[in-house]
């Protein structure tokens, strides 16, 4: 979905989804949205990646199961892993964009950002 959003208004878009169903539902909707000329569709590993360049690199992780009565967590509750999610990011790109859950605690993203960049949290 966010492909398509993307490519009617970049120049070009490279979605890049693990999931088979996910990128036919995705090229089919690209179609129907006529982006499909816009766009390239990936299916495979977006950690075995290593030689594309992008300008940014968007960042949707899945979510996992929360149990009754616990807090989202980001570095529980997200798969994979936002640091390793970013760190390989930051390999292909400059820059990123993080779609987090709306209920997601901010207040852990210093603590993730000190680490991948190896600078104290004060």
């Amino acid at each position: 979905g966010f492909s398509i959003v993307f490519a009617k208004y970049c120049p070009f878009v490279i979605g890049v989804e693990i999931e088979s169903h996910k990128i036919k539902k995705a090229e089919h909707n690209a179609g129907i949205y006529r982006v499909n000329h816009m766009m390239d569709l990936i299916q495979g590993d977006f950690f075995l990646l290593k030689r594309l360049r992008a300008d940014v690199v968007f960042l949707a992780p899945s979510e996992l199961l929360v149990e009754r009565g616990e807090k989202f967590s980001i570095t529980k509750h997200l798969s994979p892993g936002l640091s390793e999610l970013i760190r390989h990011s930051l390999t292909l790109a400059d820059s990123l964009c993080i779609l987090l859950p709306s209920y997601a605690s901010i207040e852990e993203l210093p603590a993730i950002f000190c680490d991948i960049f190896n600078e104290s949290p004060e």
